[in-house]
């Protein structure tokens, strides 16, 4: 039995689910040199001297997946980021679609 990210709700076997499979990596807005000067390339080694190196891959690239009932899939698929809802259907509206 698998369990939703979102809600913490059971998804059964057999049961849809859904994948959301999610990456996001840096970008600089062209503020990057081309080249990076010597002494700024210096100061950026320093700075990261003793820092995890994982730690800085994460801060260029990062991808992760999460399973979502369908519930929350159609929430997701709204308002994907939690922020002012761009829809008129509510969580309450898909919650008592279901129940």
């Amino acid at each position: 039995m698998e369990i939703c990210d979102r809600c913490g709700s059971a998804i059964r076997p057999g049961e849809i689910r859904y994948i959301v499979q999610m990456s996001i990596a840096a970008d600089d807005g062209g503020i990057v040199l081309d080249p990076v000067p010597e002494d700024v390339m210096e100061a950026i080694i320093t700075e990261l001297d003793g820092v995890d190196s994982v730690d800085i891959a994460k801060q260029v690239y990062e991808s992760n997946s999460f399973i979502l009932c369908i519930k929350c899939k159609r929430v997701f698929m709204r308002n994907p980021f939690g922020g002012k809802d761009r829809g008129d259907t509510t969580e309450d509206d898909i919650s008592r679609m279901f129940h």
